[in-house]
Order: structure tokens, then C-alpha cells, then sequence
């Protein structure tokens, strides 16, 4: 399960770098620094949760409708951040 989130973190630092064109993108490594510590000091905190890891990550049944429908668009937008932040600095 943390491995996807891992994943997820590299393809964010993927988009981020290759949206600004450079590597010297220092607020890009300072954006990716805090995300990496908080990555870590969760992962830290769902070391013995992994079941409740599971479930904040895929919910199931009893979940309201719109929050499937915001998910999908929180996750675009976020990108679009990324993306429109580091071509602006690029």
C-alpha cells in the first residue's frame, strides 16, 4: 500500500521538474522536501494501522456520493497546480 504512495510521490516530482524545465527549481525541491517528511512521519504513524491505511486509501461502502465524484477532480486539479506553478517558474 505505501508503495503506491511512493510511487505516487515520484511521478509528482516527475511532473513537477519536467513542467518547469529545469532541476534548479529550488521552491520544486522545497515542495517535494515537506512532501517527503510528511510522507515519512505518516508512514511512521500507519506503521501498525495497515488496515486502516487500506481503507482511508480505498473506501467502500457507506461512502457519500459526493465524495466519489470530488476525488477524481481534487486529484486533476492538484496536477493542474503542479503543472501551472512550475511552468511559471520554468
Amino acid at each position: 500500500m505505501l508503495a503506491k504512495v511512493y510511487a505516487f510521490f515520484l511521478l509528482t516530482i516527475a511532473i513537477l521538474f519536467i513542467s518547469a524545465g529545469r532541476l534548479s527549481y529550488w521552491q520544486g525541491w522545497l515542495f517535494c522536501g515537506i512532501y517527503f517528511l510528511f510522507l515519512v512521519i505518516t508512514s511512521f504513524n500507519f506503521a501498525d494501522k495497515k488496515d486502516l491505511l487500506a481503507e482511508r486509501l480505498k473506501p467502500g461502502p457507506g461512502v457519500k456520493w459526493w465524495d466519489k465524484i470530488f476525488f477524481p477532480f481534487y486529484l486533476f486539479f492538484i496536477a493542474v497546480l503542479l503543472i501551472v506553478s512550475a511552468l511559471d517558474a520554468g
